[in-house]
């Protein structure tokens, strides 16, 4: 794990997103967050797909970051490894990514 990284179980948390133009509330528990404020690139995203390597299918995992460039990395790998994103919120001065294991 690299400095400034820590990880932790998290609860839940009710997330809204526009759908069609319309609102879609729903409670997501998230089983493990990783606090990665103090990382750089790649590191956030290297620390999420190492989590999501040991998570269960079904799993949510968020990853806060300070980084910028985790704005577009993170949804990029997330799709790409045929992952669910399931969004962005700013967290503690920094952006949290929520997405969840679903192969």
């Amino acid at each position: 794990m690299q400095p400034g990284v820590q990880t932790a179980k998290a609860g839940t948390i009710v997330a809204a997103a526009g759908k069609n133009g319309g609102l879609h509330v729903e409670q997501i528990t998230i089983t493990k967050e990783i606090d990665a404020r103090g990382s750089f690139c790649p590191g956030p995203l290297m620390e999420l797909i190492r989590n999501v390597r040991m998570a269960q299918v079904g799993d949510v995992l968020a990853v806060i970051s300070g980084d910028e460039g985790s704005k577009k990395d993170i949804p990029a790998w997330v799709a790409k490894a045929g992952q669910e994103f399931l969004g962005m919120e700013p967290a503690l001065g920094a952006t949290r990514f929520i997405m969840k294991k679903i192969k």
